[in-house]
């Protein structure tokens, strides 16, 4: 079933749209035809946008309609909204920015977990207070954060009795894997195939690490991660997509079809897994 946004959520996503295209709350009021002291009940989830507001507010600034079904941003949804990506408007800790290996739209699975398990608000305050991050940068797909980022939110998350590990395998992949990554799989003429597209699609946004694919006679598949440099965090990019690659087994394009993974190399600065179908 589809998630509504909540006029908290509605709020924020006004208040993002708002800060990137740098305008004032008293700009944004006279787009929207109402007070400033309207805009400033909108963003603070104490009076409802009507469909009217947000509709002008679509056209106007281009952004995508979908937007507050969803209750965040992504270009991939409407290329035309590219507003100024001015992230000085958000507070993100500086250390969070150097070497970003990825993007909000690749980790949102792990922040819907962290909301799912301690509420919205009560996430977006404890990203504020303990990371030092605005909250409502999250909100953006396309905004960009490093590996670290990723590990200290993990820190904050408490995982059921669960390891980082042990989530990431039974929860974070497998909300992804069915989720985000399912067009791949329709698409794809065999498992082979969706992973190939796979690992092209996550070399876009994960740019510390190179990646080598060996196919074998369509029965076997070496797939490499070689580290560029030492900035990026021990295994945490490929120990993830070796986790991921598992949930191949048992889903595959075929059902007579079945794959198998395992490591073959693991060096401090290399990981090399191997996939077989039987």
């Amino acid at each position: 079933m589809l998630k509504v946004p909540t006029r908290k959520e509605i709020g924020a996503l006004l208040k993002v749209i708002r800060k990137i295209n740098g305008l004032t709350q008293i700009q944004m009021a006279k787009i929207l035809h109402v007070s400033q002291a309207s805009i400033s009940k909108f963003e603070d989830g104490i009076l409802e946008m009507s469909a009217s507001e947000m509709i002008r507010l679509c056209e106007e600034l281009k952004v995508p309609y979908e937007a507050f079904v969803k209750g965040y941003l992504d270009n991939k949804i409407n290329a035309d909204f590219m507003p100024r990506k001015d992230v000085s408007n958000f507070t993100v800790r500086r250390e969070y920015l150097p070497n970003c290996i990825y993007n909000v739209r690749a980790i949102r699975p792990f922040l819907q977990y962290m909301e799912s398990t301690l509420g919205t608000e009560k996430s977006h305050k404890t990203i504020k207070e303990k990371m030092h991050v605005d909250p409502h940068y999250l909100m953006m797909m396309d905004s960009q954060v490093n590996g670290k980022f990723l590990h200290d939110l993990a820190e904050l998350v408490p995982f059921k009795n669960k390891n980082f590990l042990t989530y990431l395998r039974e929860d974070f992949c497998t909300d992804t894997f069915h989720g985000d990554c399912h067009t791949l799989y329709t698409k794809s003429t065999s498992s082979f195939d969706a992973i190939r597209k796979y690992l092209k699609r996550s070399s876009l946004y994960e740019t510390e690490f190179e990646r080598e694919i060996e196919l074998d006679k369509d029965d076997r598949m070496v797939v490499t991660y070689q580290k560029k440099n030492e900035s990026a965090l021990d295994h945490i990019v490929p120990g993830y997509h070796g986790i991921f690659l598992e949930n191949f087994v048992g889903y595959s394009m075929n059902k007579d079809e079945k794959l198998e993974v395992k490591t073959l190399l693991k060096t401090d600065s290399k990981i090399q897994f191997e996939l077989t179908a039987c």
